[in-house]
């Protein structure tokens, strides 16, 4: 069974700021690892959902191909999703359609106890909650050396992570004050900011894959949160500029992305590869107010990993997608 979405995202003039950006419902209690998608595997239940990330509905629940301990973190690489077992060094890989597809020991690396997993772009970040050090390695796993990325100065009880841009990483954490904590050195950090009432706890983090957001689980509040952090949140000032694009992930050789402009302008909607590349362009051109279904060819590209980029005036829209063949 192929699994399809759409992904849907609204951005406007680029901002600083920082908050709570939607919440749904959680699909289960006990979300150990997230992860875009929206995928998130629950420990209790031994399954991992595919989900929409805004309103919480379900699109499918997969079963994991491992029996026999408890899973944590959640990563995923292209049609591939990757965990761990909670307090030892094996990390397991699946499909997303539920195969099996191998486990690896990564305790000859000087990994003890993984707790969370994060994989934003090639590499695999990996968190150890008994050093607090963050690991990272290419991927597929074993083609590549273990590096330390990160030693978490201070930090108590690291549940997962999920790197975001400028390689700032986001912590869940037992912080009183903050569920997660959003690191860029061993003891550089900020909180996340939120009102009272929005959020109480933070097991599960994952990368979301657009701009500098993540997601996170709330145990505590059973739902799931995403998050905007610093550069890349909606402006307020500025609703007349906002964009609307949806489109379908993972995508087979060729998709139709819808546009939503609030008002005519020069749109500009182009693919680049992960290493920033232009790999193809849908449309350069004048459109007037509306709806717009613009066709997207990808064939004849590997599959792999890409971002779609919408731009209109001083407006960039950007989200992560997956080329299946």
């Amino acid at each position: 069974m192929r699994i399809s979405f759409t992904l849907l995202f609204l951005t406007a003039a680029i901002a600083s700021a920082q908050f709570i950006e939607n919440s749904c419902p959680a699909p289960g209690d006990h979300i150990t690892g997230i992860t875009e998608g929206v995928f998130a595997v629950d420990s209790m239940l031994d399954v991992v959902f595919h989900m929409n990330g805004w309103t919480g509905e379900v699109y499918d629940t997969i079963p994991l191909p491992f029996t026999g301990f408890s899973p944590v973190g959640l990563a995923m690489k292209g049609d591939s999703l990757m965990f761990a077992g909670s307090g030892t060094a094996m990390i397991y890989v699946m499909s997303v359609y539920g195969d099996s597809i191998g486990t690896y020991d990564v305790s000859d690396s000087g990994i003890y106890s993984i707790s969370g997993l994060s994989c934003p772009w090639e590499d695999l970040f990996i968190a150890d909650d008994s050093t607090n050090i963050v690991w990272r390695t290419d991927l597929p796993l074993g083609s590549g050396p273990f590096t330390q990325f990160l030693a978490l100065e201070g930090c108590p009880q690291i549940h997962d992570i999920g790197v975001v841009y400028y390689d700032q990483v986001a912590v869940a954490c037992e912080d009183s004050v903050s569920p997660v904590r959003i690191y860029w050195g061993p003891s550089d950090y900020e909180p996340i900011w939120f009102q009272p009432g929005e959020c109480e706890s933070a097991v599960g983090v994952g990368t979301c894959g657009e701009g500098n957001r993540f997601w996170f689980s709330d145990p505590e509040m059973g739902m799931i949160h995403r998050y905007c952090c610093d550069m890349g949140g909606v402006s307020g000032d500025e609703p007349e500029h906002a964009v609307e694009v949806s489109m379908p992930n993972p995508v087979s050789g060729s998709a139709v992305v819808s546009v939503q402009l609030p008002s005519p302008g020069e749109v500009s909607i182009t693919v680049t590869d992960m290493a920033g590349r232009t790999v193809a362009e849908a449309f350069t051109g004048h459109l007037p107010e509306g709806d717009h279904q613009v066709p997207l060819n990808m064939e004849g590209h590997p599959a792999g990993t890409y971002i779609l980029r919408v731009t209109r005036s001083d407006v960039e829209s950007t989200c992560q997608f997956t080329l299946l063949k």
